[in-house]
């Protein structure tokens, strides 16, 4: 399970982007085996995007900029599925109480402000659930980076 796993999900990544994207719908993104990414989740992040940075994708050089930040979004869609599933496979779990804590250490942030933190993530056109969403991701991932490296 060490360094065996890094190279083929790489490899599997690049593989199932050109494949699912020649295929793809337009409710659906992309496909990781057999997982539908819809396409709205890399319009929410392009939405996020916009918000925090207005004039970045403005006239022909922001379009490009744009399209490219696509194609990266949903690179990143893909390994996490693909990272996700491998998890799944291997049993890796992680805790309401782990993520718990990784909130709590944000919110000491904002003085401990409930209100504070949930208007932070709104100004970042993001609610506390797709919040904890990503916490939740990014924990697997580090889960799964320890178990490789």
């Amino acid at each position: 399970m060490k360094k065996k796993f890094f190279i083929p999900v790489i490899m599997a990544t690049f593989i199932l982007l050109v494949f699912t994207l020649a295929g793809c719908g337009s409710k659906s993104a992309a496909t990781v085996n057999g997982k539908a990414i819809p396409q709205s989740d890399v319009d929410k992040q392009i939405a996020i995007i916009k918000k925090q940075q207005k004039d970045t994708f403005k006239g022909k050089k922001g379009e490009e900029l744009e399209k490219n930040f696509r194609k990266s979004i949903l690179d990143q869609l893909i390994t996490a599925e693909l990272v996700k599933q491998e998890a799944e496979k291997n049993n890796i779990k992680v805790s309401a109480k782990e993520i718990n804590a990784k909130v709590n250490q944000v919110k000491k942030v904002f003085n401990n402000s409930e209100k504070k933190f949930e208007e932070a993530l709104k100004q970042q056109g993001m609610t506390v659930d797709e919040y904890r969403a990503r916490l939740h991701a990014q924990i697997i991932s580090d889960k799964m980076v320890n178990i490789i490296f």
